[in-house]
């Protein structure tokens, strides 16, 4: 009788897999990334001549050039830690008219990338004057290349 436990036990020891090998090893795509907004407004103006631009900011230096050529934005968002963080800056195009606003939507992980959904909106009817909406935002480090989609 022992022939046949052995062979037995060998067989349904085999046929046995283990789920808990496979949990946290693959993230889930895609995956909605936090972020906070660390400044966002319209230059008017004098200061309107950057053109619709995306920024990746991925360490200090690149960060202390940025604050320097744009030297209207707060010197107190200087408190980024670069080694667990990333900063996106979007700016919309020049107008001609006030009234315009951008927005990151939202910001998702996929297996290769990293899209940023940018929402575009207004209708130019506020002021007569040259405006451009901007905004700055902060996420966890980002180690894929990114997409920037404007709607």
């Amino acid at each position: 009788m022992k022939p046949i436990i052995l062979p037995l036990l060998l067989l349904f020891t085999i046929s046995c897999s283990n789920d808990n090998d496979s949990i946290g090893t693959q993230p889930e795509y895609p995956n909605l990334i936090e972020f906070t907004t660390i400044a966002e407004s319209v230059l008017t103006n004098y200061y309107t001549n950057t053109g619709q631009q995306n920024i990746i900011i991925e360490n200090n230096t690149e960060w202390n050039a940025f604050l320097t050529n744009m030297d209207w934005l707060a010197p107190s968002m200087n408190n980024i830690d670069f080694a667990a963080q990333t900063v996106l800056v979007v700016f919309d195009e020049p107008h001609a008219t006030g009234g315009y606003e951008i927005a990151i939507q939202s910001i998702t992980e996929f297996q290769n990338q990293i899209e940023v959904i940018i929402l575009q909106s207004g209708n130019g009817d506020a002021t007569q004057i040259i405006t451009q909406p901007w905004q700055v935002v902060v996420t966890h480090k980002l180690n894929k290349p990114v997409i920037f989609q404007y709607q």
